[in-house]
């Protein structure tokens, strides 16, 4: 009897917004930015070469000490930023933010995912997870929260 063995090989979509370093000043990057849910946080790490780092969601956390102790135990001393759903790309005009990034694959592909929004000032966002910031449809309010040692920006999926 022949056996065979399967290779399952998730492949990721391509990102629409090439990677390209951010020079400007009204988007801070010396911590992360954060969304509160009902069941924990998501936080986004901006960084000065055009690369977002997201958390995706962490639930059952309670404030944002504890949102801080998880991102140092999984992201900063693990390995668990080594997957495409966790990065992606930015670009900042004007006031106007797009992020790139891949979702959480479900099947044999990484898809991605565009999002607009507004730099209401430096410690604040406005993203439309819905994609048309204009409509407001879906809009997350984020707050910025200064942060160190922020996990690093290397990664084998953003050249």
């Amino acid at each position: 009897m022949a056996s065979g063995l399967l290779c399952c090989c998730k492949v990721a979509e391509e990102l629409i917004l090439n990677r390209m370093d951010y020079t400007g000043s009204n988007l801070k990057i010396d911590g992360y930015y954060y969304h509160e849910y009902e069941s924990g946080y998501i936080a986004h790490f901006f960084y000065r070469n055009g690369v977002i780092y997201t958390t995706n969601a962490m639930l059952n956390i309670d404030n944002l000490e504890d949102l801080d102790i998880q991102i140092i135990n999984r992201l900063v001393k693990g390995k668990t930023a080594q997957f495409h759903w966790f990065w992606g790309t930015y670009k900042i005009e004007g006031d106007i933010i797009r992020i790139n990034h891949w979702l959480p694959g479900t099947g044999g592909a990484y898809p991605a995912k565009l999002v607009k929004g507004k730099i209401t000032d430096s410690v604040s966002l406005e993203l439309n997870w819905g994609g048309d910031i204009i409509n407001n449809k879906e809009l997350n309010y984020w707050k910025f929260r200064e942060f160190s040692p922020k996990p690093d920006s290397t990664n084998r999926f953003i050249k």
